[in-house]
């Protein structure tokens, strides 16, 4: 009897987790997660005749799953982050095994306040995929903001485990050393972020603060002065969300799409997009001026 009433609490509590992780029916997942369309009053009209196909492909139950997912994208490249938030647990919800999904929902909760949820989504990314190695870097970037410095520190490392050459992994054990007053640290990660990519901006933010902490108020003098002449670069690169920018008709999106496409000197991607900004909107003056730098830089470049 005892053993039976084990193995009943064993198959219950089974079942129960099952429950919870087990993919459901789409056609429930639909009804349980579809938002309302937003108000699109003044948005561009390929934009309204996209999100309205996708509703209603929605009906169509060999479409329904893509129709979701392109509904998830155009939300999220034109900053509907709500609707797109429901559309990603729908996603994950259906599909328990792909670190996708998570990993967008904590794309979309990084200015979050609390940050435990932001660094849930991005834990359950790494846990479906080890591998991901810039999921190391949000997870811990999570942590820090948290005030959880020793698992901070611990992702940090994992990033830089994955990508050993990564400045922005440097930067954020930079960060670490700062939060406890290890200045010593601190400058060794900023320098070494700096001559890894030396138009990172946040270098040029904390390391003459650093240089001040040690005493070294010349050299802070003179970071300062070498930032001033530099095209700074305040966006870290995420290749995880490039596929955004075709789904995206919002101009000043488009533009920092566009300045982390030339950051990376991949100037066709560049131009395309600030085309695009500038078809959406002609008054745009940064998409205008970011245009006619592009254009330069473009001149300059020796011919194939």
């Amino acid at each position: 009897m005892l053993i039976s009433l084990v193995v009943m609490g064993g198959l219950s509590l089974m079942v129960r987790k099952f429950e919870r992780e087990a993919p459901r029916p789409f056609d429930r997942l639909i009804v349980e997660v579809l938002p309302e369309l937003p108000d699109l009053t003044g948005r561009p009209q390929e934009l309204i005749e996209r999100l309205e196909l996708a509703h209603g492909n929605l009906q169509v139950g060999e479409l329904q799953r893509e129709a979701l997912v392109e509904l998830a994208y155009l939300y999220h490249a034109n900053g509907f982050f709500s609707q797109a938030e429901s559309c990603y647990l729908g996603l994950e919800s259906f599909e328990t095994e792909n670190p996708r999904w998570p990993y967008l929902l904590g794309i979309l909760k990084l200015d979050r306040q609390d940050q435990a949820v932001t660094a849930t989504h991005f834990a359950r990314a790494i846990r479906l995929d080890p591998t991901h190695s810039l999921a190391y870097l949000r997870l811990g970037n999570a942590y820090l903001k948290g005030g959880l410095l020793e698992e901070a520190e611990t992702a940090f490392e994992y990033r830089l485990l994955g990508s050993p050459r990564d400045a922005w992994g440097r930067v954020a054990m930079g960060r670490v050393s700062i939060a406890r007053e290890d200045w010593s640290a601190a400058r060794d990660w900023l320098e070494q972020a700096k001559d890894q990519r030396p138009e990172l901006g946040i270098v040029y933010d904390l390391l003459p603060e650093v240089y001040l902490e040690t005493g070294d108020v010349e050299a802070a003098k003179s970071l300062r002065r070498e930032g001033e002449a530099l095209d700074l670069v305040y966006e870290m690169s995420d290749e995880h969300l490039l596929f955004l920018q075709d789904y995206c008709y919002d101009a000043d999106l488009l533009l920092r799409f566009a300045r982390e496409a030339r950051s990376q000197t991949d100037f066709d991607r560049a131009l395309e997009l600030l085309q695009r900004a500038v078809a959406l909107n002609l008054d745009n003056k940064d998409a205008l001026a970011e245009l006619e730098k592009l254009i330069v830089e473009i001149e300059g470049q020796p011919p194939n």
